[in-house]
């Protein structure tokens, strides 16, 4: 999950630059250009919300809430599940970073395969590809590689491509789409992972689809269902034992019943769909996702924690915090047998190492030598009661 009000700056900042030097501006077009984007800026922010971004308006995760809810929540016999792990380095476009460089992505490696982790989720970014880099394809393809030599599976999720964010790159939803069915063709094909998220959070998407707030398409149910069938059918052609599934932001379930309640009743029909991904960053999330599955059910299909963390990215890189995560840990494992999930992946794994990261390469060499309270738990829980 990323930060939308960084993207929504970027994007600002960008209109301007767009706009030419704003000291050469004539009176009129600067102020044209002010309304110009806080309009820009409504229509975005009220998208992202209408498809379910991670919220941040909800009551934060406190230790006093989680000691609550570990006590409604805690199973009178511990269960076996999957614990996975986010494989940041490599996701999101990270791999083409000047200071990710490929002896940072193996420190990442070698941490996440010490935290006992039986899969690492990739949100691979498709920019190489577009660009015909040889170079960062292999880097790719090495790491994958690297994972699987560590013994553990592959989790793909999409993460498109980087280069579409920024006003000009994006494209519109009927192109978006055409380009989402032949990346992911294109990648299971080349990786045949073991499980590949085709959809992660619809409303991730919007800074990339130039139309998200003006076709109507893009916020309609039917039209998302009918790219999930396309997407996992694509998926299985090329890699038939994929296991695939579609992830939302479970703050969307209340605020926007709308879309997401349609949009997952559907996805259970689709029978080239094997699991429905739950993304929980508030304690909005938590009790929606168990009221979602109280109420519909699961039909088939599995259930997954695919992200989580106890906050979003404006609060989770903050030391003081450092208990609080190592039990939030522990009541997210309870939580998941609560709701008979079979995977569990949390989402900001460089906090297993430090709370605190620069882009020097050698500083960060030296944080993953490091280990967090979080990431004691996790591979405690990992050990015992992983599979």
């Amino acid at each position: 999950m990323l930060s939308y009000k960084y993207k929504l700056c970027v994007f600002i900042r960008n209109l301007f630059k767009m706009c030419g030097d704003i000291k050469r501006m004539t009176k009129r077009k600067f102020y044209v250009t002010i309304l110009l984007t806080v309009l820009v800026a409504i229509l975005i922010l009220a998208l992202i919300d209408k498809l379910g971004g991670a919220g941040t308006g909800y009551p934060p995760i406190t230790i006093a809430w989680l000691n609550r809810s570990m006590i409604e929540w805690a199973p009178q016999q511990n269960a076996s599940l999957s614990f996975a792990a986010m494989y940041l380095r490599p996701s999101y476009g990270g791999i083409g970073a000047p200071y990710n460089t490929l002896q940072v992505q193996e420190a990442d490696l070698n941490m996440l395969a010490s935290s006992n982790a039986s899969c690492l989720r990739i949100d691979l970014g498709y920019a190489p590809w577009l660009s015909k880099n040889s170079t960062q394809i292999a880097e790719d393809t090495a790491l994958i590689r690297d994972v699987r030599n560590d013994g553990m599976c592959l989790i793909i999720a999409d993460a498109a491509s980087e280069s579409y964010r920024g006003p000009g790159n994006e494209l519109t939803w009927q192109e978006f789409k055409t380009a989402w069915v032949q990346r992911v063709r294109t990648i299971a094909a080349l990786y045949r992972p073991n499980y590949y998220i085709i959809i992660k959070e619809p409303g991730w998407y919007v800074p990339m689809v130039s139309d998200a707030y003006t076709n109507p398409q893009f916020s309609n149910a039917s039209d998302w269902l009918q790219l999930a069938a396309n997407l996992s059918e694509t998926v299985k052609s090329v890699s038939p034992n994929t296991s695939v599934g579609v992830s939302i932001s479970s703050d969307g379930l209340n605020s926007q019943s709308e879309f997401y309640i349609p949009f997952l009743q559907g996805l259970k029909r689709i029978g080239t769909v094997d699991f429905l991904g739950f993304d929980i960053y508030t304690t909005n999330a938590f009790n929606q996702t168990q009221d979602y599955l109280s109420e519909y059910g699961r039909g088939n299909k599995s259930v997954w924690i695919a992200e989580a963390w106890s906050g979003t990215g404006r609060v989770a890189y903050n030391s003081s915090r450092a208990q609080l995560d190592k039990e939030w840990m522990l009541a997210l494992y309870y939580f998941a047998q609560k709701i008979n999930a079979s995977f569990v992946i949390p989402f900001f794994t460089n906090i297993f190492s430090s709370y605190t990261w620069n882009d020097t390469t050698s500083a960060i060499l030296q944080n993953y030598q490091m280990r967090t309270p979080v990431f004691y738990e996790f591979q405690k829980l990992a050990s015992a009661y992983g599979r």
